[in-house]
């Protein structure tokens, strides 16, 4: 069984955009964990089939030795002044070397209903009626040596969880043995930050943010190298990078044992790995960033990979993922009150693991061993000083048997940052799913992100007053392919073929939300709430029936937060 780190999760989300903000921080102080590259984004996985594997087997520093070479051959350009993100170097003004931190610390109480339909938790650690409390102090040191070289980190001090009681047999879906234990520091970055100037290139090594887009292919913290190539008189970059999304542990990469019959035996501990390649182009009005992703699982030898062994448990019938590569294109317009943003992407796969069952807790598909998958992500608003109108229209694929044919794939590798409800898909916080923030969590094990999911929304937002801000949405929300129920008849614990149902749907629910933020200067405070009206399709997800489980699942959150302004120790 493969398994994966605990990642901790900061976010800032634009209620009204659907969307994780990427920000850096402005004079307020206002910051979440994303980096900024100039817009350009890092690689994660590669599959080039056979060459690849070759390539890949070498390691990524041939690559990597490439790529810097023709780096540094390329003629010296100024580079553009943009805003200075935490990998550049001091302001002028500031000393030569020295240290700053910024951050913040953030604490939040949930009121949680239904968050199972009504069916009563799962696992033993949740129930349909839960409260409790959840904090962390984000701190995000920068050694800045020079005025093009710095070391970044981000860590999670006393991060955890009050009133919450998860017992430790919960395995990976709760790292807390109970509701009151908090995690003294826990990494999330570490990362060398380097200006060659004279080749307009900007170097990124050690653990960091990878991501693409809005999150919903690639988004993830890992280690590795992104390396960019700035084009100031095109207002735009070029970026390349890898990342190790799997590592087995051990000091060798060696394929699993092979007994002497010439079967492989044992755990397979090679690694899984991910490459992307984007260019990024950003003028006064319209920025466009189309994205390439390759990404390959070496390890699955032992018949089982990274996705989905190694996760904690997301949607039933899940591919095994081998290969996949994704293309997608992100942009956005603002032309004076109007903002318009658009994502599409399109992921073809591999699946080697011939899987004959469906697994513990259905979390296998069985397939062709063909992958495929799309995502499509719309939003349109008008958008003043007052008040924001808009909607958006969101969808992705799905699979409508996972008894047979082409499995589906939606995401290479994501931590469920993505925001568009507060209830049906919203899915992780930090550490990934120690808790149901959303039907989405590994408890829950609704779909995540646009996984078969067709998201209709009008959001309406008001600015009462400079620094209180009222917003409310109503969804729509269905499945792009069809929904069947499932049962173990049976008795035998193992779900089998002719076990599925025939009536079909695609209704999966409406959901209604609502927040108030109010920004008290030295600190912010957030009331939300949100209200899901499941129909049959939610039960088929989360249960393979509707009996029983389409009670209202409701929550009510209040968040405080206090941004650390970034501040120099000396130098």
């Amino acid at each position: 069984m493969k398994g994966t780190g605990n990642v901790a999760i900061a976010r800032i989300v634009d209620h009204c955009a659907g969307q994780v903000t990427p920000t850096q921080g402005d004079a307020s102080g206002v910051l979440t964990r994303n980096r900024a590259h100039s817009g350009i984004l890092p690689l994660e996985r590669f599959s080039f089939g056979s060459l690849a594997d070759r390539v890949v087997g070498m390691g990524t520093l041939p690559f990597l030795l490439v790529f810097a070479l023709v780096a540094a051959g390329w003629p010296a350009v100024a580079v553009a002044d943009s805003p200075v993100a935490p990998g550049d170097g001091p302001d002028e003004s500031g000393p030569r070397s020295r240290l700053t931190i910024r951050g913040e610390f953030t604490i939040e109480s949930f009121s949680q209903q239904n968050f199972f339909l009504g069916g009563g938790g799962t696992h033993g650690v949740s129930t349909d009626d839960d409260g409790y409390w959840a904090q962390n102090l984000l701190l995000q040191p920068r050694f800045i040596l020079s005025d093009n070289l710095n070391i970044n980190l981000s860590v999670d001090v006393a991060q955890g969880v009050w009133g919450f009681d998860t017992p430790a047999a919960a395995g990976q879906i709760n790292p807390y043995t109970t509701g009151n234990s908090l995690t003294a520091v826990q990494l999330d970055w570490a990362y060398l930050a380097y200006r060659h100037v004279p080749s307009s290139t900007r170097w990124y090594l050690g653990r960091q943010e990878f991501r693409v887009g809005k999150g919903l292919v690639l988004d993830t913290d890992a280690s590795g190298i992104q390396i960019y190539r700035d084009f100031p008189g095109l207002s735009s970059a070029f970026g390349l990078g890898v990342a190790k999304i799997f590592e087995a542990g051990g000091f060798s990469d060696a394929n699993n044992l092979i007994d002497e019959d010439g079967a492989r035996a044992g755990t397979d501990g090679r690694d899984a790995d991910v490459f992307l390649a984007e260019w990024a182009m950003e003028g006064s009005s319209v920025s466009l960033s189309p994205y390439f992703l390759m990404y390959m699982d070496r390890s699955g030898g032992d018949g089982s990979t990274v996705r989905p062994d190694g996760l904690a448990p997301t949607a039933r019938f899940q591919p095994h993922v081998t290969r996949a590569n994704a293309i997608g294109i992100e942009a956005s317009l603002r032309a004076g009150v109007v903002a318009l943003d658009v994502e599409f992407d399109s992921i073809k796969g591999v699946d080697r693991v011939a899987n004959t069952e469906f697994g513990p807790g259905e979390i296998w598909d069985k397939n062709n061993g063909d992958l495929s998958g799309s995502n499509m992500y719309l939003r349109g608003a008008i958008e003043t000083s007052r008040f924001e109108i808009g909607g958006i229209f969101a969808q992705g694929s799905g699979d409508d048997d996972p008894r047979s044919g082409e499995g589906n794939l939606n995401r290479i590798h994501t931590d469920g940052r993505f925001y568009i409800t507060e209830v049906w898909e919203d899915s992780t916080v930090p550490p990934i799913g120690f808790h149901p923030e959303g039907l989405g969590s590994p408890l829950s094990r609704g779909y995540r992100e646009l996984e078969n999911t067709r998201i209709m929304q009008g959001f309406l937002a008001f600015h009462v007053r400079p620094n209180l801000r009222v917003f409310g949405s109503a969804s729509l929300i269905r499945a792009v392919r069809d929904l069947r129920g499932f049962s173990d008849e049976n008795g035998d614990g193992v779900l089998s073929d002719d076990e599925f149902g025939t009536d079909l749907t695609r209704e999966l629910g409406s959901e209604f939300d609502w927040r108030v933020d109010w920004d008290h200067g030295d600190f912010e405070t957030s009331l939300s709430g949100g209200l899901f009206l499941p129909r049959v399709g939610a039960g088929y997800v989360m249960y393979g029936r509707s009996d029983g489980v389409q009670e209202k699942a409701m929550e009510m959150k209040f968040s405080i937060r206090v941004p650390i302004t970034e501040f120099s120790l000396g130098g």
